[in-house]
């Protein structure tokens, strides 16, 4: 009998195939429950997800028919898979955590600390000041902040509907095990909003960030990842350790794989990842675990952190995502040599300037480049893929684009004048000193 969770959610089941049902879910829990999860063991990682997948769709459905020892098993997988959240200061279940949500709603998410703050700080302004957005906003931090990062806080009582969230009221953080960019999946998971943009902290916007829910791709699918520069090494294991965890992999993904055609070492940019938490809440939370010490080693070693563990989360449970059509392109002025340099920087799906990241700055990772604005007149996409090239001199200068019959576009209309308000803004802010 097939125990998918769509075959779990038809209505009107008679009693007797709701007990059968829930009778191969507990033998199916009674099989895999003394399995060891092994660090780094996904094919074990996702066969309990999947069969947590179908208890939780089982039980939430049938609540008043499932029986108390297919709940048992769901209550048991769960604190297995998730005591992260079974043993968290606000909820005891993935169903409560899930009702937390408030419906209907989208807004922007971020999280930082002080060594970042400057850059969200202008990015929040932007969003207020420069796109003119209404979305509500909602900022995480944890508890392993300084007194510098509470002063920081304080600065953002300026902003109209904007909340600051603590993430260890959410979630038992020492059980996850997780630091730095795992942080991010873990506050989309807690966000209330049942739509959200999860947003890095150097972001800056062209254009209202309410469109991206419109792209068609999204609609489809809840999810949206956007593509990062087209840079290849051969000798990069990436290719090979994608095909070790999809030996059979979706025919999406061997179509449009960067990776797997050898394109690419670099799949997606997760500066911006736009999700809808009610069409794929499995999802997240296989993403928040593979984001976790236990099985992200070998991920964020092989893949440069957490940015494909988004979509490998996808793949690995059979589900529909999109990656966006064009390369990671570039956002800055044009070189004498023709060559575009500057940040790196996404389209929407009707081809118009979406978002860039890395702040107004050369290279906010570099002394120097950190303290030269970027130029920003024009932007390039890579259109192509199998012929682009960039290249990244260092000494504080930043990536440029090189491709066979690139066409850089003047920032004009509204992304110009947005540009010019993102600009201004930070200029202002280095003058006051704000974060001297």
């Amino acid at each position: 009998m097939n125990l998918s969770a769509d075959n779990l959610l038809h209505d009107e089941l008679p009693a007797s195939e709701i007990q059968t049902q829930s009778s191969l879910l507990v033998e199916r829990w009674a099989a895999l429950s003394p399995v060891e999860l092994r660090e780094n063991d996904y094919v074990e990682l996702v066969r309990h997800m999947e069969l947590y997948r179908d208890l939780y769709g089982f039980v939430t459905h049938h609540r008043s028919q499932a029986d108390s020892h297919t709940k048992d098993a769901l209550a048991e997988i769960e604190s297995k898979l998730f005591p992260f959240i079974t043993l968290s200061r606000t909820w005891t279940s993935t169903e409560k955590l899930f009702g937390s949500f408030k419906r209907n709603t989208r807004g922007i998410v971020l999280t930082t600390g002080a060594g970042h703050f400057e850059f969200a700080y202008l990015a929040i302004r932007s969003l207020r000041r420069s796109v003119n957005t209404t979305l509500p906003i909602e900022v995480f931090y944890t508890d392993s902040g300084t007194e510098k990062d509470a002063v920081y806080r304080a600065m953002l009582g300026e902003f109209e509907d904007l909340q600051i969230m603590n993430l260890d009221d959410y979630f038992d953080l020492d059980k996850a095990q997780i630091s730095g960019f795992a942080f991010k999946p873990f506050t989309l998971l807690a966000t209330s909003f049942s739509e959200a943009i999860l947003i890095d902290a150097d972001i800056l916007f062209f254009q209202d960030p309410a469109r991206a829910f419109d792209i068609a791709d999204y609609k489809a699918t809840g999810t949206y990842y956007f593509r990062d520069r087209t840079i290849f090494n051969p000798n990069n294991p990436t290719d090979r350790k994608l095909k070790e965890l999809f030996p059979n992999p979706s025919q999406y993904l061997k179509t449009n794989s960067r990776i797997l055609n050898r394109l690419s070492d670099h799949e997606v940019d997760s500066g911006i990842v736009i999700f809808n938490k009610g069409r794929a809440f499995h999802e997240l939370l296989l993403i928040c675990l593979l984001n976790t010490r236990k099985y992200r080693g070998p991920l964020w070693g092989t893949f440069w952190g957490d940015k494909e563990l988004f979509w490998l989360a996808f793949e690995m449970l059979g589900t529909p995502y999109r990656f966006e059509k064009y390369g990671g392109g570039v956002a800055g002025y044009v070189r004498d040599d023709g060559a575009i340099c500057g940040n790196l920087f996404h389209l929407d799906d009707r081809n118009q300037p979406l978002w860039m990241n890395g702040g107004p700055v050369n290279d906010r990772h570099d002394p120097v480049g950190k303290t030269r604005t970027l130029k920003i007149t024009h932007w390039a996409a890579d259109l192509v893929s199998s012929e682009t090239k960039f290249h990244w001199s260092g000494s504080g200068e930043p990536f440029c684009l090189f491709q066979k019959n690139a066409r850089s576009m003047r920032l004009s209309g509204e992304f110009r004048r947005a540009t010019e308000i993102n600009l201004h803004l930070w200029k202002r802010q280095q003058d006051d000193k704000l974060f001297a």
